[in-house]
């Protein structure tokens, strides 16, 4: 999960509902990786240690150390994903129970961390689809893997099956998840979200 001071990716759209959540009076935890993303490696600040602990305009933050690709390639995004979901795992377990648990997603392997999380504490996870893996992946052909990809495909349907919820960014991406076997019960389309007295045509 992205979060201040990514500004690309998820970290503004988690970083703006954590803080807003915060200041209604809302405990909230963040668990997410040293700021690295559109960078080649961690700021200096944040190396050196496994877990670093901040708070952050009211939100508690668990950053956990991650594996920063030198390129682009399968192998390597595989490693960054890898580090993280395994010392996020451990940082969701560590930091308490709490009342409900937002996985955003991508990448889809966020949905084994939050399991993990869920069966340890028995809190229900929301699961948020901000892209629908693994199609994107495919359509693209950032994975050709025939193998990687129906790994993906079996946490996909796994994920959304142990979720609580699943939230989606549109009616397209609801369709999605319909044909692919998601209760329309368990399905609700929330768009993102923009200041529109900040960001508005000239």
């Amino acid at each position: 999960m992205r979060f201040h001071p990514d500004l690309t990716g998820t970290g503004p759209l988690v970083t703006d509902l954590a803080t807003d959540l915060a200041a209604m009076g809302d405990k909230v935890t963040v668990i997410t990786s040293m700021p690295h993303y559109g960078t080649k490696e961690i700021p200096l600040e944040y190396r050196g240690r496994l877990v670093r602990y901040e708070i952050f305009n009211g939100v508690k933050l668990l950053r956990t150390f991650v594996y920063v690709p030198p390129k682009p390639s399968g192998l390597h995004r595989s490693m960054n994903y890898l580090s993280y979901n395994f010392l996020s795992t451990v940082a969701g377990i560590m930091s308490g129970r709490h009342h409900v648990m937002l996985c955003v997603n991508p990448p889809i392997t966020v949905g084994f961390s939050g399991w993990m999380v869920k069966i340890a504490h028995g809190v229900p996870m929301v699961f948020n689809v901000q892209d629908v893996w693994p199609d994107c992946l495919e359509i693209i052909g950032q994975v050709r893997s025939r193998f990687l990809l129906t790994i993906f495909r079996i946490l996909e349907r796994y994920t959304y099956r142990v979720s609580a919820h699943v939230t989606v960014l549109s009616e397209g991406m609801k369709q999605n998840l319909l044909d692919k076997g998601v209760p329309d019960r368990k399905l609700t389309v929330i768009p993102n979200w923009a200041d529109v007295e900040y960001i508005k045509p000239v």
